[in-house]
């Protein structure tokens, strides 16, 4: 199986038919996949883990769950540990009533908390949509904890931010969103709070595209 496509095209399909693929996967996790409970930076994450190996963890997006993972599950933990969770904000996992409990440091505490659980020091990292913006600012505050990086549909939150605050269609598209998405929603609190941790890891973003291209190259060796 060519796993770069799985790893692309294969969420693409899922996450067109997400209710689907949710029920299914779930009635799969009883099986195949074993499920456990983290505790992240005040919060409990379900997550669901299979194989055996170095540690790859998957972070969905926006409406979705582990579950949009299944196939690449099943694929890569022929030779690696896999462990999907649900973020924090998607059910079983912990949602938080305040906003403030959504803000990007709480997140990136979390995905501590996962490899702390885990026994793990490092982590293959894949992220989808709000997954992979996460998951860039956890490798970009914490290139220690990241062995590799491989993000989908999720731009670099420096030219995110950039887009949204002053491209008039990105601003039209954000405020259109905005009505169907809860103020609540963990997407809003993670994006307004990832100015400080952008100031305070500056000396980190400006180095992050050299990072990225040698973190990227070793992607070879995995798909």
């Amino acid at each position: 199986m060519d796993r770069r496509r799985l790893l692309s095209v294969g969420i693409w399909a899922m996450a067109a038919s997400s209710q689907l693929g949710v029920l299914w996967a779930q009635s799969a996790a009883g099986s195949e996949f074993s499920e456990g409970h983290a505790i992240g930076d005040g919060a409990r994450l379900y997550f669901v883990r299979s194989g055996e190996g170095p540690l790859m963890l998957f972070l969905h997006g926006h409406p979705d769950s582990w579950a949009l993972y299944t196939p690449q599950i099943k694929e890569f933990n022929r030779d690696h540990l896999v462990v999907a969770p649900n973020l924090r904000g998607y059910p079983p996992s912990d949602a938080p009533d305040s906003v403030e409990a959504y803000a990007m440091p709480r997140l990136l505490g979390d995905l501590h908390g996962l490899l702390d659980h885990l026994g793990r020091e490092r982590c293959i990292l894949v992220g989808n949509d709000w997954g992979g913006y996460v998951g860039w600012v956890f490798a970009s505050a914490y290139p220690e904890r990241v062995e590799r990086l491989i993000i989908l549909n999720a731009t670099h939150p420096a030219i995110f931010l950039r887009e949204v605050r002053t491209n008039p269609a990105q601003i039209r598209a954000r405020s259109m969103s905005g009505r169907s998405t809860p103020q609540h929603h963990p997407i809003h609190a993670g994006i307004t709070t990832i100015g400080p941790i952008q100031s305070r890891y500056r000396l980190r973003w400006q180095k992050v595209r050299r990072w990225g291209r040698r973190t990227f190259r070793r992607t070879s060796s995995l798909v």
